[in-house]
């Protein structure tokens, strides 16, 4: 994906792999799951963003895939929150 974009990813991935480090260190501490999930959810909406055609409808695509992210989120917790309620 750098290529794509023709950035020098060096220092992102030094900050994740920091944040991959911080989440195995502190797992004792905080949920790694939420971690873990933020970490996908970024990921997913950062290849919405690098891989969307360019075009006059590039904007529409890039926010229909984050409000379809967001949309996943939320059936996955109502899911949850009704399986732990219920």
């Amino acid at each position: 994906m750098a290529r794509r974009l023709g950035a020098d990813m060096r220092a992102v991935n030094r900050f994740i792999a920091g944040l991959l480090l911080w989440l195995l260190i502190s797992a004792g501490l905080t949920s790694w799951q939420g971690h873990l999930g933020g970490l996908l959810a970024g990921g997913l909406v950062t290849l919405a963003y690098a891989y969307v055609p360019r075009g006059p409808r590039r904007g529409l695509l890039q926010a229909a895939a984050c409000v379809g992210l967001l949309a996943l989120l939320l059936v996955l917790t109502v899911g949850k929150v009704s399986g732990l309620t219920g």
